[in-house]
């Protein structure tokens, strides 16, 4: 009967050691592999599998030599070749390099493997080996190398499908049916739990994203709630999973898409509770809005808004407080856009930043004077539009003109006679009006003559700006507006251009209409402006139509 042979310890790490033997790194991790596929049901190990310890080449050959110097040193049998079951005493030196490596009947047994001198169970035997050698080395991964390629290979390809269509959206070569579309296509793919692919789920952010500048409500929150979902599950199942460290990003950000639907929905004090909700899950030091800058400024731009809303819905005085709340909101928001080196958030906070100041010129006499908060609102909401027209932002959108329009026109209205002027309205003629207007001459003027020393380059850019948005050439608001229309008009099938943006562009030219004394038209394009208005959500339909009631009697 054969004497049954000792456990041996082996050690993985410094000093590497084979029981009692000193032994290489190489020679540990070389019996580690074969151990590892052996439980997996693969009895041999390949060759090409062992390159992973570092040795490769013409040090191969020598590294593998001293390996099995050891291995017999400390009485363990390893053979080679393809009959597994073969007389490792009985096989030929000669050719032993190309392998395949098997272990011996009986040694598997004998082997326990040893980190800080405590024994490891299999499962930590096998990470540990797939750490190590920077692959996995399980039987069916040691065919690994075809498979990792194709997955690999999937995974770029379904990255490249998300950048290819973000950029196509952001440029507006593709219609928004079509983006969406796209995104659905790669996050409804097949992909394995255990890939370690993000790419879906970016897609799927993307495409709720999406679906919510196109103003499709319903479809962008379950969208959100599905990403929201994804993103928690995948945290419980993966744990320290490095590719998936970031997952926190997105789950805020289905958080913030959700808060945009509230808002879109003209549901901004539900917006600002999930909003506040979410800065208490995600707070401290690693949490999502310090890991992203882009979330930071989405989160602070949609803040502002939301509490903007709620400002001017209110039926009391604005809180000067609550007011610059607002601006620091949007001040962060700004800091945040800077740092994300994003030129379509900082158009975006630019254009709300000078929009806000006007909305809120009541609220804000105190801090900055009506002349002086005027031309900055003003300077903001071309800040905003220089970038989008220099850097092709904001397809199709006429929002920053549709904003400059209202302040011209609304500019005079003090805090002291806008109750009054509703009424002032009905009695007084356009010529009466006309005298209240901004005109854009005026304003050219105040713009190039702000204080500001000439010399220096940015009161430059400044001055250049009202040039290229408001040029000498541009006679005056009628013919803007009219302009505006027309391109409007033109675009009449644009997805990108909302309803109440096609009405807004409308009210502008309409109040010029009036106060040019063009009634037959006014009288026309007022009929087509009511017509539209039943596309428009409640709360939007009564900002129209109190705008109109404003409008002086041809």
């Amino acid at each position: 009967m054969p004497t049954k042979k000792p456990a041996i310890q082996i050690a993985i790490e410094a000093p590497w050691t084979l029981g009692d033997v000193a032994a290489s790194r190489f020679a540990v991790l070389f019996l580690l592999a074969l151990a590892v596929a052996r439980r997996a049901g693969q009895p041999t190990v390949p060759v090409y599998s062992l390159h992973f310890a570092g040795q490769t080449g013409t040090a191969f050959p020598m590294a593998l030599s001293r390996a099995f110097k050891q291995f017999a040193q400390a009485g363990i049998t390893v053979g080679w070749g393809r009959n597994a079951r073969a007389d490792a005493s009985a096989l030929s030196v000669r050719g032993r390099v190309h392998g395949p490596f098997w272990l011996a009947q009986g040694e598997l047994e004998r082997l326990t493997f040893c980190v800080n001198g405590k024994r490891i169970t299999p499962a930590v035997q096998k990470s540990l080996l797939a750490r190590m050698s920077g692959m996995a080395q399980s039987a069916a991964e040691s065919t690994v190398g075809e498979g990792l390629g194709r997955q690999l290979e999937a995974q770029l390809e379904r990255w490249m499908r998300v950048f290819v269509l973000r950029q196509s959206a952001e440029e507006g070569r593709l219609s928004l049916p079509e983006v969406m579309d796209g995104f659905s296509r790669v996050h409804h793919r097949d992909v394995p739990e255990s890939s370690g692919d993000a790419s879906p789920l970016w897609a799927l952010n993307l495409q709720a994203r999406y679906a919510r500048l196109a103003r499709k409500g319903d479809e962008a929150r379950a969208l959100y709630k599905e990403l929201r979902r994804r993103c928690r599950s995948a945290a419980l199942k993966r744990g320290d999973d490095d590719s998936f460290q970031r997952l926190p990003v997105l789950d805020a950000m289905s958080e913030i898409g959700l808060a945009w639907c509230d808002h879109q929905d003209n549901r901004s004090a539900a917006a600002l509770m999930r909003l506040e909700q979410m800065s208490d899950r995600f707070e401290g030091d690693a949490a999502s809005l310090r890991l992203s800058s882009r979330l930071a400024a989405e989160y602070f731009n949609l803040r502002a808004l939301a509490r903007r809303a709620l400002l001017l819905g209110a039926s009391h005085e604005q809180p000067e407080q609550d007011a610059v709340q607002v601006l620091r909101d949007m001040q962060l928001a700004l800091v945040c856009a800077v740092e994300t080196d994003s030129l379509t958030l900082m158009e975006a906070v630019a254009s709300n930043l000078g929009y806000s100041l006007w909305l809120l010129a009541p609220a804000l006499q105190q801090r900055v004077g009506a002349d002086a908060g005027r031309r900055l609102a003003v300077r903001w909401i071309l800040t905003g539009e220089a970038l989008a027209r220099r850097h092709g932002l904001g397809s199709g959108s006429y929002w920053n003109i549709i904003y400059i329009c209202r302040i011209a026109r609304g500019a005079v209205v003090g805090a002291d006679d806008a109750a009054d002027l509703e009424g002032a309205t009905q009695s007084e003629s356009p010529i009466d009006w006309r005298s209240r207007i901004w005109s854009l001459a005026d304003l050219r003027s105040e713009l190039a003559h702000d204080e500001g020393d000439a010399s220096d380059p940015a009161v430059r850019e400044l001055h250049a700006l009202c040039e290229l948005l408001l040029p000498p050439s541009l006679p005056d608001w009628f013919a803007l507006t009219g302009r505006m229309l027309d391109a409007v008009s033109e675009d009449a099938g644009d997805p990108t251009i909302s309803p109440i943006q096609r009405c807004a562009a409308m009210l502008e030219h309409l109040w010029q209409l009036v106060l040019h004394d063009r009634a037959k038209e006014a009288a026309e394009l007022r009929r087509k402006l009511e017509a539209q208005l039943a596309a428009l959500q409640v709360a939007q339909r009564k900002y129209f139509r109190a705008d109109l009631a404003r409008l002086p009697r041809l």
